[in-house]
C-alpha cells in the first residue's frame, strides 16, 4: 500500500513514533485487530526504544482493558514483563502462568509463553522448575521444522531456541548455548521489528559464547 512506502523513509526512531501513533488510533478507534497486529509485529522494539515510556504506557492501557485470554492482551503482557526484566525489576514466573499459556495456545504462541516462564524462572532463581521446562522444550522443539515459517512461528521458535542459549550460557555450556543461539539467528526474519529485535540479542549473546570459548 502506499502507507507501507511512507513508513519506509521515515528515519528511525521517527518511524517507531509514527507505528505507535497507528497503533493508539486503531485503538482508540476500536479497530482492536490493527492495534493487536501492530503490538504483535512491532511492540517489541518498542520496548527498547526511544518511545519505551509512551509504549509502556499504551500496553498498559491495552492490557488493562482487554479480556485476558484475547491475543492483544496476551502480547501487551508479554512486551510489558519483558520491559520489567530488562530494567531489572523483581519478576515471576507465574508472570507466564499455566492458564495464560492455555489461553496462548488458540493464537499458536503457547510456546513462547512456556519458553519465558522458563527464562523468568531461572531469574527468579527457580533453576530446578527452570530446568524442568527446559528438557520438555528441547524434546519438543527437536520435533519442530527448524526454518522460516510464518512470521509469528519463526517468532515463537526462534524465541524459544534463545531462550534455551540463555539458560545453557548461565550454565556454563557455551558450545551447546551457540548451537542454540545460531538457530534462533536463522529462524528469525531480518527486516521484521519484533525480528530485529531479538537478531540483535542474537548478535550479542553468540559474542559472549565466542569470547568465553574462544571459537569463532
Amino acid at each position: 500500500t502506499p502507507g507501507i512506502g511512507v513508513v519506509a523513509t521515515i528515519p528511525s526512531a521517527d518511524r517507531l513514533r509514527f507505528e505507535l501513533s497507528l497503533a493508539k488510533d486503531a485503538y482508540q478507534r476500536g479497530d482492536v485487530d490493527l492495534t493487536t497486529a501492530m503490538i504483535e509485529s512491532r511492540g517489541r522494539s518498542w520496548i527498547e526504544s526511544a518511545s519505551a515510556v509512551e509504549a509502556l504506557s499504551f500496553l498498559e492501557e491495552v492490557r488493562s482493558h482487554l479480556p485476558a485470554a484475547a491475543r492483544g492482551h496476551i502480547w501487551s503482557h508479554y512486551n510489558l514483563c519483558l520491559a520489567r526484566l530488562f530494567s531489572g525489576d523483581r519478576v515471576s514466573p507465574e508472570w507466564f502462568s499455566r492458564p495464560m499459556e492455555a489461553a496462548a495456545a488458540t493464537y499458536g504462541i503457547d510456546l513462547l509463553i512456556r519458553a519465558e516462564r522458563m527464562e523468568f524462572s531461572r531469574r527468579s532463581g527457580a533453576l530446578a522448575d527452570a530446568l524442568g521446562i527446559a528438557n520438555g522444550l528441547r524434546t519438543e522443539l527437536a520435533g519442530v521444522e527448524s526454518h522460516r515459517q510464518d512470521a509469528r512461528s519463526a517468532y515463537v521458535i526462534g524465541t524459544a531456541h534463545f531462550l534455551l542459549g540463555n539458560l545453557l550460557r548461565h550454565g556454563g555450556q557455551y558450545d551447546l548455548a551457540w548451537d542454540y543461539i545460531n538457530r534462533a539467528q536463522a529462524l528469525f526474519v531480518p527486516g521484521l521489528p519484533a525480528h530485529d529485535t531479538e537478531l540483535a540479542h542474537c548478535y550479542y549473546a553468540k559474542q559472549v559464547c565466542i569470547a568465553v570459548t574462544g571459537k569463532s
